[in-house]
């Protein structure tokens, strides 16, 4: 779970920090019928399953659709932090708020942990 949750919030962190790679997500989304676009999808598909198997290799834990479901989430926000800058009272422009977020990435590795160790 550490090292999924550490993973999960050094990927956020670098998605933060890159407006080009935000700008090219956003793209990727206005242009889904792009060769090119299905290109890149596959192939970050291919190397997030890759880490992901590496890091959670339970079988029964699901591991691909809750990253599918952090990292979509994660890329909500850091695209809405640039337009709106907030969600739910989460001030996503501050370093507060996503402190918040990453201590909830956080909780949600810790709780799946806890439950396959039931």
């Amino acid at each position: 779970g550490d090292a999924w949750a550490d993973y999960t919030v050094k990927l956020a962190r670098e998605f933060r920090q890159k407006k080009a790679s935000q700008a090219l997500v956003r793209w990727e989304m206005a242009n889904p019928d792009e060769e090119v676009v299905q290109r890149v999808a596959q192939y970050r598909d291919e190397a997030y399953k890759a880490i992901i198997d590496r890091l959670a290799p339970q079988p029964e834990l699901d591991a691909t659709a809750i990253a599918a479901v952090i990292q979509s989430a994660i890329t909500h926000l850091v695209l809405i932090s640039t337009q709106r800058g907030q969600t739910l009272g989460i001030d996503l422009r501050t370093e507060e708020g996503w402190k918040r977020i990453e201590k909830a990435i956080r909780r949600i590795y810790t709780g799946l942990d806890e439950t396959l160790a039931k």
